[in-house]
């Protein structure tokens, strides 16, 4: 069966974000079909839909987050092929009021399978009244749900006021890779107080995943959803006191892909570098080399801190688990004069998992990054979900406004 086309101009319009106040923010789409009108009782249509909200919990961006997921029988779809288009339009209101709203615009397919719309959102803890409409714009026909949702704030959160001065709902755009992993039109900078003793240089490495595990691009996608947006975190804390500079390293190609002395994440620069830095797109001469990347890492280590050894300093190495395969160089980092604190968050959070029998031991993936370090003694943080991240940057900020 063919596909019915839709109307561009809104399509259109949903790669654009909506403009966010803390009263809220309105989607024209909202005004165009009269919103609150289409939830009177009559003239409402009766088809086979459902609607749900819920928390998904803390996201690596350290926000807390909801989705609002639509489900549409295809035949519903199917037999209103070629009458317009089906608009999905969903506004959250907040307790003071405020309404932000946001729509999706879903092709009219014949083939009767099930269609799905979610629309996530970065979300303050409080309650919500969530309203959903569906409208073919063809024949008019539409139908309403409202429900409510309650955010809980985390228990024990070292950062009760981290997102203060964000919108109370700030839609997460739906977006590709990489551009899903950073979120840059997402730009609400973290209210966090860091006030060191004295002024203090951070250098933060982050290690782009080099492996290649079982799970395919599948798994470096899920990885980089964590490590990308805990590094886009800590390029936002930026008190006087505090000078940065981040490097992402592409141990494949033993180069550093990224470096920024002003500690920005440049998006267009930073997503060039992960596109350079693909570790399924290698050419042959590097990988004949790849008996020297944990040296390059060693190499890569040592001259940043030795060119800090006079100053107060910590260096942040985010990463995953590393293994290195046989006929790899895995001499250890030999000990530094440096005062220089290193801190290591290893994110196991994306690790697949695989047991003895049917109650056996987790087997965590085998680090050798770890070993290597060790002559520094790293200060390792284990992490399995954005929630012990959050911990982990606490504690760490902690010390750092200690040296």
């Amino acid at each position: 069966m063919g596909r019915c086309c839709i109307g561009r101009s809104i399509r259109a319009a949903l790669l654009f974000p909506l403009a966010l106040s803390f009263g809220g923010n309105s989607d024209p789409a909202f005004d165009a079909v009269s919103f609150d009108k289409l939830f009177a009782k009559h003239g409402q249509t009766h088809f086979r839909w459902t609607s749900r909200a819920f928390s998904t919990g803390l996201s690596y961006h350290q926000r807390l987050r909801a989705r609002v997921e639509i489900e549409i029988a295809g035949s519903e779809i199917a037999r209103r092929c070629g009458k317009g288009r089906l608009l999905v339009l969903v506004q959250f209101e907040d307790s003071s009021g405020a309404a932000y709203q946001t729509h999706d615009d879903l092709p009219l397919n014949a083939d009767k399978s099930t269609v799905v719309s979610r629309q996530d959102a970065f979300v303050k803890p409080g309650d919500y009244q969530i309203s959903v409409a569906l409208l073919f714009t063809g024949t008019g026909e539409h139908a309403t749900n409202r429900q409510t949702l309650h955010i809980d704030p985390l228990s024990r959160d070292p950062f009760p006021e981290m997102w203060q001065d964000a919108p109370a709902v700030e839609f997460v755009p739906t977006v590709d890779a990489p551009e899903a992993w950073y979120l840059p039109d997402v730009t609400s900078p973290p209210a966090i107080q860091l006030q060191p003793r004295r002024p203090i240089h951070v250098e933060l490495i982050l290690n782009h995943p080099v492996d290649r595990p079982s799970g395919g691009r599948l798994v470096t996608d899920q990885s980089m959803r964590a490590l990308i947006p805990s590094a886009k975190l800590i390029s936002q804390l930026h008190p006087p006191q505090v000078s940065m500079n981040i490097a992402m390293l592409d141990l494949e190609r033993r180069r550093a892909s990224f470096e920024s002395p002003d500690g920005q994440l440049d998006w267009p620069r930073f997503r060039a570098a992960l596109a350079e830095s693909d570790p399924y797109r290698i050419d042959v001469k590097d990988l004949l080399g790849r008996h020297n990347n944990v040296q390059f890492l060693v190499r890569e280590i040592r001259s940043r801190i030795e060119a800090l050894s006079k100053e107060a300093c910590a260096l942040l190495i985010l990463s995953t688990p590393m293994s290195f395969g046989s006929g790899v160089d895995m001499t250890p980092i030999s000990r530094i004069q440096s005062s220089c604190r290193v801190y290591y968050v290893r994110f196991y959070s994306l690790a697949e998992p695989f047991t003895f029998g049917l109650r056996g031991p987790r087997l965590l993936p085998s680090d050798a990054l770890a070993s290597t370090l060790k002559p520094i003694d790293p200060k390792i943080f284990d992490v399995n979900n954005a929630e012990e991240f959050r911990r982990a940057l606490a504690a760490i900020l902690e010390e750092i406004t200690k040296i």
